[in-house]
Order: structure tokens, then C-alpha cells, then sequence
């Protein structure tokens, strides 16, 4: 996890997100079994909004699960 992080910082990775958005900071870790199931968890999170993101980042779950439900009109 350190040397993909110090990449990272570098900006020594493909891709232009990360690298156009220096320095980065490291919030939360989360280990998985798999590399699979960590890129399955980064994928899922994608898709949330930062309000989501922060709520998992501060371990605040009852937010998480209160920003995951779909509001019905």
C-alpha cells in the first residue's frame, strides 16, 4: 500500500485523475482477501456521491445506509 501510494504522489501512474489532482491525501484503508473483491469495493464506491464517500470515510453508517436508499417521489 505504501509504494502504490508514493506512485500516487509521484504521479508516476497511467491516467490523469489522480495525477492532475496532487498532492493526495490517504483517508481510509480498507483491506480485502482479494485483489478482486478490493477492485469490486472501488468500483461500488465510484458510483457514490461525496456524501456517501465522506460518511463511509468518518465510519458514520448509519449515513451511509441513509444516503444508499433511492428517494421515491
Amino acid at each position: 500500500m505504501e509504494s502504490r501510494f508514493a506512485q500516487h504522489q509521484k504521479g508516476e501512474l497511467k491516467g490523469w485523475y489522480t495525477k492532475s489532482r496532487l498532492p493526495v491525501v490517504l483517508l481510509k484503508v480498507e483491506m480485502f482477501e482479494t485483489r478482486e473483491e478490493a477492485l469490486s469495493a472501488e468500483q461500488k464506491m465510484k458510483g457514490w456521491a461525496r456524501a456517501k464517500k465522506l460518511a463511509w470515510v468518518n465510519d458514520d453508517y448509519p449515513a451511509i445506509s441513509r444516503l444508499g436508499k433511492k428517494k421515491f417521489k
